[in-house]
């Protein structure tokens, strides 16, 4: 099976009366697919383009305090051997007192798809966002299409990876450091980083690679100098876990540049 690895569980900032429910979401929203190009590796960088009526947004990987995460399904399609979703920076929006991150208007999803042998790629994709104004409205698409030869580059495509967060090695920044410690029904992880060239953090996002865990808001403080990022994590099962440090995702948002470390380091080790 080929799904991007976004988390699934999806959570609505109100309750949509009736009225709203009947909403068509095709009132608000249009997406539609950038072809792109084959690139040295043999893979082919296409993208998906929501565009979004005034006003209205849709969700980044992660959504903040709230919001309704994106899922997008390739199961249904042919000569696919996996796929990768690179994530432009999100803006921090301020909606009924919870801080949200995600793309208002328009946003440009590069699709990194590498086929199993070559030849032309049968896309088969079903689409799940949603889309928040006042209200949040879910909604889904399937997007069929096949990519084929080698492409050209499209500015749309490359403008989108551009302002993709940089890596931590990019920013200047050294590896991060974490501790966890069992909770009653879970971990608290605490990660810390030395400022580096892409200082101004104002938000922080800690991801465990496992979807089935939930992740409180992270708390973001800077100690001696550092940065410290704690949240709490929360398993099904509700109970202390082993952590997998090389699956951890720690993102720093500041207003204009972002920065990724993956995996952390045992503090003082």
């Amino acid at each position: 099976m080929l799904k991007t690895p976004l988390i699934a569980a999806a959570m609505a900032m109100t309750v949509l009366p009736a009225a709203v429910l009947a909403m068509s979401a095709e009132d608000f929203v249009r997406v539609q697919v950038r072809p792109g190009w084959q690139t040295a590796s043999g893979s082919r960088m296409a993208a998906i383009e929501i565009i979004l009526a005034p006003g209205w947004k849709t969700y980044w990987r992660q959504p903040g305090d709230a919001g309704i995460p994106p899922v997008l399904d390739l199961s249904g399609s042919a000569n696919l051997a996996n796929a990768q979703i690179h994530w432009p920076m999100p803006t921090a929006f301020d909606q009924f007192g919870m801080t949200t991150l995600g793309y208002a208007e328009r946003v440009v999803l590069p699709l990194e798809l590498m086929p199993r042998e070559a030849g032309e790629v049968a896309v088969s994709a079903h689409l799940s966002i949603g889309i928040c104004n006042e209200v949040c409205v879910p909604a889904d698409f399937t997007l069929d299409f096949t990519l084929d030869g080698s492409g050209r580059p499209d500015p749309a495509i490359e403008g989108a990876l551009a302002t993709m967060p940089a890596t931590a090695a990019q920013a200047g920044y050294g590896p991060a450091a974490c501790d966890a410690e069992p909770i009653a029904d879970g971990l608290r992880v605490t990660i810390e980083v030395e400022p580096g060239a892409g200082d101004g953090a104002r938000f922080a996002v800690i991801e465990t690679g496992d979807p089935t865990i939930w992740v409180s808001p992270a708390e973001i403080t800077t100690v001696a100098g550092r940065y410290r990022v704690a949240a709490d994590l929360v398993p099904e099962d509700a109970r202390p876990f082993i952590l997998d440090r090389s699956a951890m995702r720690l993102t720093l948002l500041g207003d204009d540049a972002a920065v990724e470390f993956l995996g952390c380091q045992t503090r003082g080790g």
